[in-house]
């Protein structure tokens, strides 16, 4: 009775589904198949395989009678967003600029400040830049990697202030496959793994969040994170240099 009724149903939507640019699959409550439109003919043909499913129940009286299934084609998202990340390895893959030769300062302050970054980057210690906007904390993050044993390495930066919270945490620490959806697959590394062995700088590290902190406590504590998803940690060897123009001692009075 119920596949008759959902026929009866599509006889007097079909025209209407067939407009729609989704593909849409309508089922009997046993699973077969009584509709299709006409978008979902075309992703057959395509071939697609990157696709998002949404089903719901299709009601009647208080009674289920079937099933509408929305198929949405994530292809060319996925596709953009591969291509983006390939344009952030190489950016990041880019050699560091600068060294203490290039800081140009001959005031007894200043002298202090490149003499004391001088002896910190030999040093396997987590270091904090802090000043003003504009006054050249990453000039510094690049001189202390490119004076440190890890010279030879990568070295990668990210702003924390430019992502939110969900996204800062998978940019950081990874994901695995069907994390979340849109998750490329095989998942993706993050900048900790990319950055093993070498220096992830992060700027702005004022913004991060608390619960984010939690996380980049671990990470700096027992040297591994947890990529988004995996209930497995991932060792790493990364040396840390952060930046920020934030008055953190204020920040931890206010909680």
């Amino acid at each position: 009775m119920n596949h008759n009724r959902i026929r009866e149903i599509v006889s007097q939507l079909g025209f209407v589904l067939d407009a729609a640019s989704d593909a849409v699959c309508i089922q009997d409550m046993e699973g077969r198949t009584v509709f299709t439109n006409k978008a979902y003919g075309r992703m057959v043909r395509r071939g697609s395989t990157e696709l998002v499913a949404d089903a719901s129940e299709i009601c009647e009286g208080g009674r289920a009678v079937g099933k509408i299934v929305v198929y949405h084609d994530i292809s060319d998202i996925n596709r953009l967003k591969r291509e983006l990340d390939r344009l952030n390895q190489k950016l990041r893959k880019v050699q560091t600029k600068y060294t203490f030769k290039d800081i140009i300062g001959k005031d007894p302050a200043m002298q202090k400040v490149i003499e004391t970054a001088r002896v910190a980057s030999m040093t396997p210690a987590t270091i904090m830049l802090r000043g003003e906007s504009g006054t050249g904390k990453e000039i510094f993050a690049n001189a202390i990697h490119n004076n440190s044993p890890r010279r030879g390495e990568k070295f990668v930066k990210i702003n924390c202030s430019s992502l939110p919270e969900e996204l800062l945490e998978s940019e950081l620490f990874g994901y695995k496959e069907g994390a979340f959806t849109g998750a490329l697959r095989g998942g993706r590394k993050g900048l900790f793994q990319e950055a093993d062995k070498g220096t992830l700088f992060m700027d702005e590290v004022g913004d991060v969040s608390p619960r984010m902190q939690v996380k980049l406590l671990r990470a700096l504590q027992e040297k591994e994170i947890m990529p988004v998803g995996s209930v497995e940690t991932v060792k790493v060897d990364v040396r840390i240099i952060c930046a920020t123009n934030k008055p953190l001692e204020d920040m931890v009075e206010e909680g």
